[in-house]
């Protein structure tokens, strides 16, 4: 009996929870250790992030447990390769 591979999709979703998950914990360590009254410098040594990280994440309002999605605005990946239609005065061809 053969047992279903995840899908490439299914992976990628799952590697996006992961690293939503990954986000919130750090973001809550950080918080707490910024109470705790650790310096910028030590959190991000501690951690093995970017001092930019600890600033940006000790800033923001707490992640959400579902990442957000980006908006795309109507576009695709894959719109720099589709065919465009090409335009000629007098003709108009696809």
């Amino acid at each position: 009996m053969a047992i279903p591979q995840p899908t490439a999709t299914e992976m990628a979703q799952q590697r996006i929870r992961q690293n939503q998950h990954r986000k919130i914990e750090q973001q809550q360590t950080i918080k707490s250790l910024r109470e705790q009254g650790w310096l910028q410098a030590a959190i991000a040594q501690k951690l093995g992030v970017s001092l930019k990280t600890v600033e940006r994440y000790g800033h923001l309002p707490d992640f959400p447990e579902i990442p957000t999605r980006r908006a795309t605005f109507g576009r695709s990946l894959l719109d720099p390769y589709k065919p465009r239609p090409y335009y000629r005065e007098g003709h108009h061809c696809n």
